[in-house]
C-alpha cells in the first residue's frame, strides 16, 4: 500500500487506498475493524468506507497472497447524523421505512416516536432502512449515533388493515414456485459474490454475456380502496462491462394480465453496479385491477451483467379487512366426482389462505398465484350443490354460484381372501371406497371397517359372523361379493397296526390302541 487519502476521516467517510496487486482482496480493515464496505476499483486502487467502530491505527488490505498495511490512519469524531427525507410518510406496524441523509454509518439506534425500531439496516452513510415497531404511534423518527441524534419531520400512522400479498417472496419455496416465466433463474449461492440477500435462494436475472433476456412475474390484486400499495425488493448488480453506456438493463414494470405495460417502475443498468440495495415502488396508480409485477433483464452481445433479485414483498393497506378477503370470480368445471376430480378456482386475494371448502369438507389445494388455485374435490364432500368458500386472515369469500358434488359408483375388484376364519383380516380393493358414510355388512350383519382409503377397505372377521353376501355400501351405490366364514373342525382317526424298529422288532397287539388327531 503506497497511499491513503485522506489520512484522517470520520466513520462513514470514503477513503481511497492506492498501491499494487489489489487482486483477490478478501478484507479491508481499519485498525482491525472491518470496513463498512469497500470496492476494488482497480489493481492499484480500493475505495473503503470507515466503519462506525473504527479506531486510530493502520489500515490493512488482505488478499490471497498476503496483507499490506498503511501508516497510521486517524479516525475523527463521529459526525452528527441528519435526516433529509424518508418514505413512506404514512406508516403501519411492520412498514419498512427508507431514510436518506448523512452520517448514518455508526448508527446505534432508530426510534419511532420513542419506540425502538423492530430492526434497522444501514445501507450506506446516506441511507438506512428501519421497520416500524409494534406500538407504533404518530411522531418523528430519530437516528442516534456516537455523534448525536437526528430527528425527522412527523409521520402519520395508517390505522387501516395491512397485508403482504406476494407469495414465495424470497424464492425459497421450490414447489409451488408461484413466480411465472424463466423460473430456472432461481438459484442458490454460487461463489462469494453470487449470493442471496437473505435465506438460501435468489433470482439470478441476466449474466449471460450474450444477447439474452430473462423475465419473472407474479400476479396479484390491488384493491380500489388501497391507501398503500408498496412493492419493496433488493437488487445486486455485478457487471463485466467497462464502458460508460448502459448496454445491459434491468427493468421493473407493472403489467396488465395481457402483458400491456401499465408503468415502468424502475430501470437499472450495468452503470449501477452495487451490492444489494433496497428499492420501494408504488402501485397505487393501478388500483382496482390485477397487476402483473415484472422483473426483466436485457443484455447485449458483449460482457455479462448479472442482476440478483431477492426478498420481493408487496404491502397493501385498505380501510376495511373485507377488501383483502378472498373473492371467487369463477371455477371450472361446474361439477365433479368427490375424491377424483379437480377444480380450478379463479379470483383475487388468494394469499395467506387458511382453508378451501367444497361440499362442506376441507380441500387440499395448490396455488398458481394470488388469483388462481387448483384443488381436488375432497372425498368427504357432501353430495349435491353448494357454494365454494375460501378463507384467509381477512375473511371468507364464497362463490356466487353452486358447485355440484357427485359420488362415483363403487366397484369391488377383489376380496382377499374370499374365505377366512374368525379373526382373519380381509382386504377389499376397488374404486370410490373412501367416501364418508361407507358401510360394510356380511350376511346382513354390520361389520366395522378397520381402514379406509379411496381404493381399499379392510376388516377383521368378527365373532359370530356367518357366510353370505359381503355388501359394500357408499353414498354412490352398493356392491356385493360372496364370502365364506370357515367354522368347521376336521378330525382324523389314526390306527397303527405295527411299528418296525431297526435294532429289534416289537409287534403291537391287534387291534392296537388308537389315537385321535384333531386339525382345523
Amino acid at each position: 500500500m503506497s497511499g491513503v487519502s485522506p489520512t484522517h476521516a470520520s466513520p462513514g467517510a470514503s477513503v481511497t487506498l492506492t498501491g499494487t496487486n489489489f487482486t483477490n482482496v478478501s478484507a479491508v480493515s481499519f485498525n482491525g475493524h472491518a470496513a463498512f464496505s469497500y470496492t476494488v476499483a482497480s489493481v492499484t486502487q480500493i475505495n473503503a468506507v470507515v466503519p462506525g467502530n473504527a479506531t486510530t491505527g493502520a489500515i490493512q488490505v488482505t488478499t490471497l497472497n498476503g496483507q499490506a498495511s498503511s501508516p497510521s490512519f486517524t479516525v475523527d469524531a463521529t459526525q452528527t447524523p441528519t435526516i433529509t427525507t424518508y418514505t413512506p410518510s404514512t406508516l403501519s406496524i411492520g412498514t419498512v421505512v427508507t431514510l436518506t441523509g448523512m452520517h448514518f454509518v455508526g448508527t446505534t439506534a432508530v426510534q419511532f416516536n420513542g419506540v425502538n425500531a423492530t430492526s434497522f439496516t444501514v445501507d450506506s452513510d446516506t441511507q438506512l432502512r428501519a421497520t416500524a415497531p409494534a406500538g407504533l404511534t404518530a411522531g418523528a423518527i430519530t437516528v442516534t449515533s456516537a455523534g448525536g441524534t437526528a430527528t425527522s419531520t412527523a409521520y402519520t400512522v395508517n390505522t387501516s388493515v395491512q397485508a403482504q400479498v406476494l407469495m414465495n417472496t424470497g424464492f425459497e419455496t421450490a414447489a409451488p414456485v408461484i413466480w411465472k416465466g424463466d423460473t430456472g433463474i432461481i438459484s442458490a449461492a454460487n461463489g462469494a459474490t453470487m449470493v442471496p440477500h437473505a435465506g438460501t435462494k435468489y433470482a439470478w436475472v441476466g449474466g449471460y454475456g450474450s444477447v439474452a433476456s430473462d423475465q419473472i412475474t407474479q400476479d396479484f390484486w390491488v384493491p380500489a380502496t388501497a391507501t398503500v400499495a408498496d412493492v419493496t425488493f433488493y437488487v445486486k448488480i455485478i457487471t463485466a462491462e467497462t464502458g460508460a453506456i448502459a448496454t445491459d438493463t434491468f427493468t421493473v414494470q407493472a403489467l396488465s394480465t395481457t402483458n400491456a405495460v401499465l408503468s415502468t417502475l424502475l430501470t437499472k443498468s450495468n452503470l449501477n453496479a452495487a451490492d444489494y440495495t433496497a428499492y420501494t415502488v408504488s402501485l397505487l396508480p393501478h388500483k382496482g385491477q390485477v397487476v402483473r409485477l415484472s422483473f426483466k433483464s436485457q443484455e447485449d452481445a458483449l460482457n455479462a451483467t448479472s442482476f440478483l433479485l431477492d426478498d420481493v414483498t408487496a404491502t397493501i393497506a385498505v380501510p376495511d379487512a373485507a377488501d383483502l378477503k378472498p373473492v371467487i370470480t369463477s371455477f371450472t368445471p361446474a361439477s365433479g366426482v368427490a375424491g377424483v376430480d379437480s377444480v380450478t378456482i379463479s379470483g383475487r386475494n388468494f394469499f395467506g389462505l387458511t382453508s378451501v371448502n367444497i361440499g362442506g369438507a376441507s380441500a387440499a389445494y395448490a396455488l398458481t398465484d394470488g388469483t388462481e388455485l387448483s384443488t381436488l374435490i375432497p372425498a368427504g364432500a357432501a353430495n349435491g350443490a353448494a357454494p365454494i368458500s375460501i378463507a384467509n386472515a381477512q375473511g371468507t369469500g364464497t362463490s356466487a354460484s353452486n358447485f355440484t358434488v357427485a359420488y362415483g359408483a363403487p366397484t369391488v375388484i377383489s376380496v382377499n381372501p374370499t374365505q377366512a376364519p374368525v379373526g382373519a383380516t380381509v382386504v377389499i380393493d376397488g374404486t370410490y371406497l373412501g367416501y364418508t358414510g361407507t358401510t360394510l355388512a356380511l350376511n346382513g350383519t354390520p361389520i366395522t371397517i378397520a381402514t379406509q382409503s379411496p381404493n381399499r377397505l379392510t376388516f377383521t372377521v368378527p365373532v359370530g359372523a356367518t357366510s353370505g353376501n359381503l355388501v359394500v355400501t357408499t353414498p354412490g351405490g352398493t356392491q356385493s361379493r360372496t364370502f365364506t366364514v370357515n367354522t368347521a373342525t376336521a378330525t382324523l382317526d389314526l390306527h397303527i397296526d405295527s411299528v418296525q424298529f431297526t435294532q429289534s422288532t416289537q409287534t403291537w397287539p391287534t387291534p392296537c390302541p388308537s389315537w385321535r388327531a384333531r386339525t382345523g
